[in-house]
């Protein structure tokens, strides 16, 4: 079933960051599977590392910010996309225009 692609995507991913622990789009793409898949604090950590290894990431804020919202984290969610909108991010604004204000 479907539950089963977000398993081999995730195991994917865990694969190539095993072989490069500084592939910042890998630690992207594993946080949305895994957000997809119910594991909210394991997504968090893994756009947070996308983050600390490309500050400029700006989808990673984005994804980030849905993430916590989706999650109840409201305040902490609007808090990111500003910052992200800072850094050039127009999917950050339009968030920003639909959730925060």
């Amino acid at each position: 079933g479907f539950m089963d692609d977000y398993v081999a995507a995730i195991a994917d991913l865990d694969r190539a960051l095993a072989l490069n622990d500084k592939y910042t789009t890998a630690y992207y793409n594993r946080a949305f599977w895994k957000d997809l898949q119910g594991d909210y604090d394991g997504a968090i950590v893994d756009y947070k590392k996308a983050i600390e290894l490309d500050p400029k990431y700006k989808e990673a804020y984005v994804g980030m910010a849905t993430c916590m919202y989706m999650h109840g984290e409201k305040k902490e969610a609007c808090k990111i996309l500003k910052d992200a909108a800072e850094r050039g991010s127009v999917m950050a604004e339009e968030l920003i225009t639909k959730l925060c204000e």
